[in-house]
C-alpha cells in the first residue's frame, strides 16, 4: 500500500548515519479508540481539521536505509483549537558529557533532537541501534 507524506525533516547526523523524520498518515487509528474526545473533537476529525500520524525516523549511510523506528496514534493538525505538529522546525541541540576529570569528552557527544511530541530521541536512538545491526548482520555475511 503506498501512503503520501504529510511532512519529512532532515535530522543532524549522528554516529556517521545520515537521519530523517517522516510523517505518513496512520489509517488504522481514529478518535474512537479513545474516550477522551469531545464531539467537536470527533466533528473536526470528520472534517479532515486533524488526523493521527505515524512518526518514522530513518537511519541511512550514503542514501542506502539501515534502519528505522516508527511511532504512531499521534495528533496533526488542528484540535481543540490547538496546532498539533509532531515534526516542529525546532532545531536539536548538542549535549557533551563531562569525563571523570571535569572535561568535555567530545567523544560521546551527541545531538539531542526534540519532537514527536517528546518521543523523537527515543524514535532516533531505537533507528541507530536498528541500522547498527543491520551492518552487523551485513559484516558477519
Amino acid at each position: 500500500m503506498t501512503r503520501f507524506v504529510l511532512g519529512v525533516r532532515d535530522l543532524p547526523p549522528q554516529n556517521g548515519f545520515d537521519l530523517r523524520a517522516v510523517l505518513v498518515p496512520d489509517i488504522d487509528s481514529t478518535p474512537y479508540d479513545a474516550d477522551c474526545y469531545s464531539a467537536e473533537d470527533i466533528a473536526a476529525w470528520q472534517r479532515d481539521d486533524w488526523c493521527y500520524v505515524e512518526l518514522w525516523v530513518i537511519a541511512s549511510r550514503c542514501g542506502i536505509r539501515l534502519g528505522d523506528a516508527c511511532i504512531g496514534n499521534i495528533e496533526f493538525g488542528s484540535l481543540a483549537e490547538l496546532e498539533c505538529d509532531p515534526l516542529p522546525d525546532a532545531p536539536g541541540f548538542t549535549v557533551v558529557p563531562i569525563d571523570a576529570d571535569g572535561k568535555p569528552d567530545d567523544s560521546r557527544a551527541r545531538t539531542e533532537i526534540t519532537f514527536g511530541n517528546g518521543y523523537g530521541a527515543d524514535l532516533v536512538d531505537e533507528a541507530l541501534a536498528d541500522a547498527r545491526a543491520t551492518l552487523a548482520r551485513l559484516n558477519a555475511a
